[in-house]
């Protein structure tokens, strides 16, 4: 509940400090707009950027085109949730990095010993036909500057003044703020609204062929690193990607856990505690331990593991990335709470069990397709825990029908990219979880007395439907001033006097 309480209320701090007043350009109707400095507002909450990172080895092809051929219902999902798509960036990546080189030989099925390297790919081998721009992600997002006349109920687009020249980047970043790539190409969507995109067919078609990876991935399979590579790392390929006004959502799709692998040693198969285990067992293994001892003799199968829990990261034995390594990068770059997680794979299980396959000792299955998979399954519990939804964005990669997982993934990115915390202490506020939450819980190392000050100097504006700003007065709250709070409605949101 307070971390439900502490969204409501930090929303309000994304704020207008213009020192005229309010910022000199027209609001868009039940907008909040913000800006920490004495900047011009920015409109917050429609800029998605979506990875989605996706197993390409051999067992995947049922998965591939069952994922592929359902992508339409999250772009519904999309729609319906925010009035229309939200300004996009999509863009695909496999879990291939190879073997990294490190031994003689090749592991087997790792013979392109770096992978695909975290680079963004236009389906198998960068086969698709879709974009046309040097970059492989899809964008498609509003145009900038220009005048667009919706209906009222259904969004549908009556008339707009939009040409070429305002899907330039200079327009696009002076309109919003958002920092948006070169080439892009002005088009009327289904609804008569423009849009500014690099694609040369529609949105669907094009998420379906970048979907079709292939499977002849390395069975080192590392999704958390990869997905690492592609948002750190300055391939060209993915030059752009990341916007800092955007939300970022990462969607996995494996039938495997992560094997992200930290000790190269894990490379070399001999290495592992028995030269026929399964690569899937040794990543378990190397970042894993259980109650009970594992038994790779698989004297008495099958073995069944109880109490499961991840290694330390100082443990000698803990030849695998932790995840915390993840969650921290992540929470670093963007905030924790403009972060979500979504994932297609084998249900959570508590247990563990190791099976003896035809002369291989190796994990059970928990579904018909799907192995445990505990590390991504944290991984999403990190982020998803701060997300105001009831529903996990996840899906069985065992079900024949993705659509509810699909659903589930358009709400969750809706959620994190209209509520949206700061990942950093507000102005006039040192800390605003210990300034305005009862017993809330620091988010910096301020000393008590510094960060329990909280004194708004910014205004917090909403959008009538004149399109005029209304300044919302602050209220006084026991542990100090707090602007008011933010209550929806019907049809719109409406101040109250409630701190």
């Amino acid at each position: 509940m307070t971390r439900c309480i502490l969204s409501v209320l930090l929303i309000l701090f994304f704020t207008a400090c213009d020192p005229e007043g309010g910022p000199p350009r027209a609001y868009d109707p039940g907008r909040i707009y913000f800006s920490e400095t004495h900047e011009q507002a920015k409109p917050l909450g429609n800029d998605v950027d979506m990875l989605l990172v996706v197993n390409n080895t051999f067992c995947m092809s049922m998965i591939h085109d069952l994922a592929s051929r359902q992508t339409g219902y999250v772009l519904s999902e999309l729609k319906e949730r925010f009035g229309r798509l939200p300004n996009l960036h999509i863009g695909t990546i496999t879990e291939d990095l190879g073997d990294g080189g490190y031994t003689d030989e090749p592991a087997p099925s790792c013979e392109n010993r770096l992978g695909d390297e975290g680079r963004m790919l236009k389906g198998e081998s960068n086969s698709c036909p879709t974009t046309f721009t040097d970059y492989n992600y899809i964008v498609d997002v509003e145009p900038g500057g220009c005048a667009v006349e919706r209906e009222e109920l259904f969004g549908k687009c009556i008339s707009h003044r939009c040409g070429q020249e305002n899907c330039s980047p200079s327009a696009i970043e002076l309109d919003r703020g958002s920092v948006e790539p070169s080439g892009l190409v002005l088009y009327e969507d289904s609804d008569g609204c423009p849009r500014c995109r690099n694609l040369d067919m529609r949105m669907e078609e094009a998420l379906q062929c970048h979907l079709t990876v292939g499977i002849a991935g390395c069975f080192f399979k590392q999704p958390l690193e990869a997905m690492a590579r592609a948002i750190t790392e300055d391939l060209p390929e993915n030059r752009g990607f990341l916007r800092e006004s955007a939300s970022l959502n990462l969607q996995f799709i494996t039938s495997f856990d992560d094997c992200s692998v930290k000790n190269p040693s894990f490379y070399e198969v001999k290495n592992w505690p028995h030269s026929t285990t399964s690569s899937s067992l040794a990543c378990f293994y190397y970042s894993h331990e259980c109650e009970e001892d594992m038994d790779f003799a698989m004297e008495n199968p099958p073995q069944e593991l109880s109490q499961c829990r991840s290694k330390r990261p100082e443990d000698p034995n803990m030849w695998l990335t932790h995840t915390d390594y993840y969650t921290r990068l992540l929470s670093d770059l963007k905030g924790r709470g403009r972060v979500s997680v979504s994932l297609i794979s084998a249900p959570k299980t508590e247990n563990i069990s190791i099976i003896m396959g035809s002369s291989t000792p190796r994990l059970g299955l928990v579904c018909t397709d799907g192995l445990p998979s505990p590390r991504l399954h944290a991984f999403m519990e990190y982020f998803n825990s701060v997300t105001p939804t009831d529903d996990t964005p996840f899906q069985s990669a065992c079900a024949n029908d993705y659509s509810d997982g699909y659903r589930r993934w358009g709400e969750v990115v809706f959620q994190v990219a209209r509520d949206q915390c700061l990942p950093y202490p507000a102005e006039g506020c040192p800390d605003p979880a210990f300034s305005l939450v009862e017993d809330g819980s620091p988010i910096t190392q301020l000393k008590p007395d510094f960060r329990a000050m909280c004194e708004p100097r910014c205004l917090v504006t909403l959008a009538t439907e004149s399109g005029t700003p209304l300044a919302v007065p602050p209220c006084d709250g026991a542990r100090g001033s707090a602007p008011a709070e933010m209550m929806e409605t019907s049809t719109n949101p409406v101040a109250t006097d409630r701190c």
